[in-house]
């Protein structure tokens, strides 16, 4: 079995403090009959308020974020 590491990371950099809004991500790749699953990771700066994990009408993996406050960055991944 081949095994792949994936790191991924996106920045938003503001040029004024904003308040974010909830965030709906979809970054964690579904397990299947070919493929499986070994670790997943999500590394959020500024750390959320709230971190919740669903999954849709089509079985995708939804980490559903809320924040408090102002940044002027948010950052998700290593």
């Amino acid at each position: 079995m081949t095994i792949l590491t994936v790191k991924h990371v996106t920045t938003y950099h503001y040029s004024e403090p904003v308040r974010l809004g909830e965030h709906r991500m979809m970054l964690r790749p579904r397990d299947s009959n070919d493929q499986r699953l070994l670790d997943a990771r999500l590394d959020i700066e500024p750390r959320p308020q709230s971190l919740r994990w669903i999954h849709d009408v089509f079985d995708n993996c939804v980490a559903i974020a809320t924040f408090a406050g102002l940044t002027k960055e948010l950052r998700v991944g290593k």
